[in-house]
């Protein structure tokens, strides 16, 4: 890490730079860079967020909204936009997954669900500097798919008759996603940013890139995880629960088409995200997950009609090379 993050910490602190003991913690798919800092019993979380790569400012007014909303979230104690240095207050180190199993779920969940409460409580007033997951923002992210996973990734022309396919699976599922309720997204709710804090209560991160957009987006993401996998009747008790308290006057059947059609742009979207980072940022454990992805993609499009041809077209054109690829061997 660099003198100069250092530095800037021990005068936020008021402390001097040899006071301070430093740990580097591991990344996540941005360009982000965490250091937990320590003084004696007190620890606090250094950030090296660069401005080129990161919206650090959007980072710290989303976290503002989400505290005065309820949701806990890390405390912003000082930052430097122009060098990208945040501190922040330690959440510590449990991520939520490690601590999910089958005995613990439930209770995770619904802690969780209650967290997502809060975001989606948030007023519309409150929620108008917040970019529009609108439809040409859909449409860029199912971009991904073509570009990065079949053509880049699985090395696969999309012919032109196929291409005319995904614009009508996509027309299909853009047109589902706007007609949800729009409300506060974190974009990317699930087990690896939510954290588990000292006092056994949950904290989410990772918020920076927060939309207004469909309110089951990170119910799916949440449930339909891409790093962990639960039954289904799970995720159908835990959808109903999430509809009934916190959308009551949605129709049970037409929230779970939302559901279901919303997690199929996001994990067909995923493919492509997955894809790039390993691509073009040189993140390749994201690879692993692919399978997950692909079986979520799979699954879900069964369950429609409409989304048969593309199920058949993915089937008989990406399954044969996707099994081919050293992540592929169990599909």
């Amino acid at each position: 890490m660099s003198d100069e993050l250092q530095h800037w910490v021990a005068r936020q602190l008021g402390r001097h730079p040899q006071q301070l003991q430093w740990q580097p913690l591991s990344g996540d798919a941005g360009f982000r860079r965490y250091y937990r800092c320590r003084c004696g019993n007190d620890s606090w979380m250094a950030v090296l967020a660069p401005p080129a790569s990161e919206n650090n400012t959007a980072f710290v007014q989303i976290a503002g909204l989400l505290a005065d909303a309820g949701v806990n979230v890390p405390a912003v104690l000082a930052v430097d936009y122009q060098h990208g240095f945040m501190l922040q207050n330690d959440l510590g180190d449990r991520l939520l997954l490690p601590q999910l199993t089958a005995a613990t779920a439930d209770d995770y969940y619904h802690k969780a669900m209650q967290q997502l409460q809060l975001m989606q409580g948030i007023t519309a007033d409150r929620l108008q500097s917040l970019p529009r997951y609108d439809e040409p923002a859909l449409r860029l992210e199912l971009s991904y798919f073509s570009d990065w996973f079949v053509s880049r990734l699985l090395d696969i022309d999309v012919r032109a008759h196929e291409q005319q396919l995904l614009v009508s699976l996509f027309d299909w599922l853009v047109d589902s996603a706007l007609q949800q309720p729009q409300v506060f997204v974190h974009r990317d709710y699930h087990s690896r940013n939510i954290m588990l804090t000292a006092s056994g209560e949950l904290a989410t991160i990772d918020f920076q890139d927060a939309v207004l957009g469909p309110a089951s987006y990170d119910l799916v993401s949440l449930l339909r995880d891409c790093y962990v996998v639960w039954p289904a009747a799970d995720v159908s008790r835990w959808v109903e629960q999430f509809r009934a308290s916190t959308w009551p006057q949605l129709d049970a059947e037409q929230f779970r088409r939302g559901f279901d059609l919303i997690g199929l742009q996001r994990h067909i979207k995923v493919l492509g995200v997955f894809a790039r980072l390993s691509i073009r940022d040189n993140k390749h454990g994201y690879l692993n997950d692919l399978p997950t992805v692909i079986r979520y993609v799979r699954d879900v499009a069964a369950m429609y009609p409409q989304a048969a041809e593309f199920l058949d077209w993915f089937d008989q054109r990406l399954m044969p090379q996707a099994r081919r690829q050293s992540w592929g061997k169990a599909l």
